[in-house]
């Protein structure tokens, strides 16, 4: 292959990546893929492009992962474990670009049009559940939330203005131009003349929120979440209650003991960063610890983390230690994502239910499908969906925010 045709290559896989190429276009790549599929140096070329690809939107990502997806082969052959399924997927998206070069040039005509006409179809999916008007308002999740004081009295934090926005007794709760809530305690104010009173935050499906505890101490709600705490820590040890999934990153004060109560465990630290996820409808209750150490205390049991573990407690009491866990993906909904690694269809979409406000249906039972990537909060729900229409399954939305979820 001459360097101009090396050039030529570049600029028509670019296009097939963007999803941008005409027609004539695909049939030249294709053409291209077909004549010098043994051709050692367009293997490095093509491994070169797909390593250097930086998509410049997330739809461009969503067309990356396809390619890499249909690569691989189907989301799960016949006989194979869902879990091997969608571990090449993993290894491919995590830099084998060398061997998905060589894949795709073996299998090129058949990889390229299996490709494309799959691309055609998620398109169509995306753009048919814009047509319906059933999804125009099912929207990601943002910064939302309700405050109720101790007096009883609730404020909408999303609507309310910034600035300042009650006094409790000398502390005052104010709402930061960045979205976020903290408390200032006046000098005057201290643990011996103030009465403990005690707000709650509670996020809704589709929310999720950022608070400063009287102390310092920083939390992310994710959606449907609550946190219950004083307006002032009094005593020797500060106490709080979480409902949901939580990020804590506790100030740290050894002469107080920091301790969370949640459902039947309490989580006791000095000053760390750890993840709670303690959703009624999932399976175990999950601590995940990224620095410092904790120690859970359930059913008469105490386990202590060290950073990089995860302890995950089911609802019989048992305590199961994770050596070697995934913190990000643990915190993967703090920072803007959402982090699959062999992880089930039924899972995946819990967080999707709750995340966008949607409820989720199997009318055929839930299929055995486990799926890995990473994918951005920030996407509409065609979008999302359109990403996921790879896992051998089929989506179709209803009214009332219902999704349908087909084998």
């Amino acid at each position: 292959m001459a360097i101009s045709e090396f050039d030529r290559f570049n600029y028509l896989l670019q296009q097939y990546i963007s999803g941008s190429a005409t027609a004539a276009e695909l049939n030249e790549f294709s053409d291209m893929l077909r004549q010098h599929g043994q051709d050692e140096d367009l293997i490095l070329a093509l491994e070169n492009s797909l390593e250097h690809t930086v998509p410049a939107t997330d739809h461009d990502e969503l067309h990356i992962d396809h390619l890499l997806r249909q690569i691989a082969g189907p989301a799960k052959q016949p006989g194979e474990a869902p879990a091997a399924a969608a571990r090449k997927v993993y290894f491919l998206r995590t830099g084998w670009f060398r061997y998905a070069a060589a894949i795709l040039l073996v299998i090129a005509a058949g990889a390229f049009f299996y490709y494309y006409n799959d691309l055609q179809k998620d398109k169509a999916l995306a753009s048919n559940v814009h047509e319906t008007g059933l999804t125009e308002d099912i929207l990601p999740g943002g910064n939302k939330a309700m405050l109720t004081l101790a007096d009883g009295s609730t404020i909408i934090l999303d609507s309310i203005a910034n600035g300042q926005l009650a006094n409790q007794d000398g502390v005052k709760i104010i709402k930061r131009a960045d979205g976020q809530l903290e408390y200032e305690t006046l000098s005057n104010v201290t643990d011996a003349n103030t009465a403990v009173a005690y707000n709650t935050m509670r996020t809704p499906r589709g929310g999720q929120y950022q608070l400063s505890l009287p102390d310092g101490t920083k939390v992310w709600l994710n959606a449907a979440s609550a946190i219950t705490y004083p307006t002032v820590f009094q005593g020797n040890e500060r106490s709080i209650k979480v409902e949901g999934e939580a990020y804590l990153e506790v100030a740290r004060d050894p002469s107080k003991p920091f301790r969370v109560s949640v459902n039947n465990a309490l989580i006791e630290v000095l000053g760390t960063h750890f993840n709670i996820n303690a959703y009624a409808d999932e399976p175990v209750l999950s601590t995940t610890l990224l620095e410092g150490a904790v120690n859970i205390i359930a059913e008469g049991q105490t386990l202590k983390l060290a950073p990089g573990q995860q302890c995950q407690l089911t609802a019989t009491g048992n305590m199961n230690l994770i050596k070697d866990a995934n913190t990000d993906q643990a915190v993967a909904w703090k920072n803007g994502g959402f982090s699959f690694y062999h992880t089930k269809l039924e899972t995946m979409m819990r967080q999707l239910a709750r995340w966008y406000d949607i409820e989720i249906v199997y009318p055929k039972g839930i299929p055995d499908i486990e799926f890995g990537g990473d994918i951005q909060r920030s996407l509409p729900l065609p979008d999302m969906l359109a990403s996921l229409t790879d896992m051998q399954v089929k989506f179709r939305i209803e009214e009332g925010r219902k999704l349908i979820v087909l084998p």
